[in-house]
């Protein structure tokens, strides 16, 4: 009997230590899913973005616009590879601030709805006509004050500047990440390699798209905090690394555009960006 009482006592215990062997192996898999979901699920989220393009996968037509806009900018050529995005996810809307590598002040700003994409294109013009009238006074003076609306659609952006921008920066599909619920996060982390990294927190990682997917959370501001980070695997990639932070914030109204460029103000800024442009190719060949 009492060799009977130490087995049920000694499975009992073994029990219990696998369980908390389980809990402890299990918890950071379930406070990522966690973290995932509630971000998900917020109705604001706040992203910072980083991304480099790759030189190599670019088509003629990008790396004459790249070329240009440096010029024009008055930025290194490799200073246009690299852009920075601070803003917010609403639901089916997104704003953010559009930053080039070498500057402190955004360029322009981006407007996302369910049917379009709007691009600041007067705080693009002012960018380059700051540039150009410090750099060359003379021509700098030709120049005149915008008097157009302030967006312009990334469509007719595009046939503005003779480029596919959408290519470009081209987009991965994150909504169909976004659409999981908790248990999905959870199926999803436990396929994943992770490790603690030297400030003790883990580190999920996973090749997704051609890209080595780094994850990881932050717990310093006890909140909803992920942080993605990717690097290419194939040179063929437009974008050949990229770092998100993701931040689960109070919803409040998005910013939206105070007017948008009609078709005739186009037309009139389509001939003035021409004399940009010839006068950018002219001194981008010397």
């Amino acid at each position: 009997m009492k060799k009977r009482n130490i087995v049920l006592l000694v499975s009992a215990l073994a029990m219990v230590v696998f369980f908390v062997a389980a809990v402890v192996w299990s918890f950071p898999i379930w406070h990522h899913a966690f973290l995932l979901n509630r971000i998900a699920k917020s109705d604001s989220i706040g992203c910072q973005i980083q991304m480099m393009a790759g030189k190599e996968s670019l088509s003629k037509e990008q790396e004459q616009f790249l070329q240009g806009l440096s010029w024009a900018l008055g930025a290194d050529p490799d200073a246009v590879l690299d852009w920075k995005a601070n803003g917010r996810i609403c639901k089916e809307q997104v704003y953010a601030e559009i930053f080039c590598a070498e500057f402190e002040e955004p360029i322009t700003e981006l407007y996302i709805t369910k049917d379009e994409v709007f691009i600041n294109v007067r705080m693009l013009y002012e960018a380059i006509q700051e540039n150009i009238a410090s750099e060359h006074p003379l021509f700098g003076s030709l120049l005149p004050e915008w008097k157009y609306g302030t967006c312009i659609s990334l469509r007719q952006l595009e046939e503005l500047f003779g480029v596919n921008l959408k290519e470009m920066f081209k987009q991965h599909d994150f909504a169909e990440i976004q659409q999981q619920n908790f248990w999905q996060y959870l199926i999803l982390l436990t396929r994943m390699e992770r490790h603690r990294t030297e400030d003790g927190n883990w580190q999920f990682e996973t090749v997704w798209n051609d890209y080595q997917l780094v994850l990881r959370s932050d717990n310093k501001d006890q909140g909803a905090k992920i942080a993605v980070s990717g690097c290419v695997k194939q040179e063929s990639q437009s974008i050949t690394s990229f770092s998100t932070v993701l931040t689960s914030e109070e919803r409040y109204p998005l910013k939206i555009p105070d007017s948008v460029m009609q078709e005739e103000e186009i037309e009139q800024f389509q001939m003035l960006w021409e004399l940009v442009r010839n006068f950018t190719e002219g001194r981008t060949q010397d």
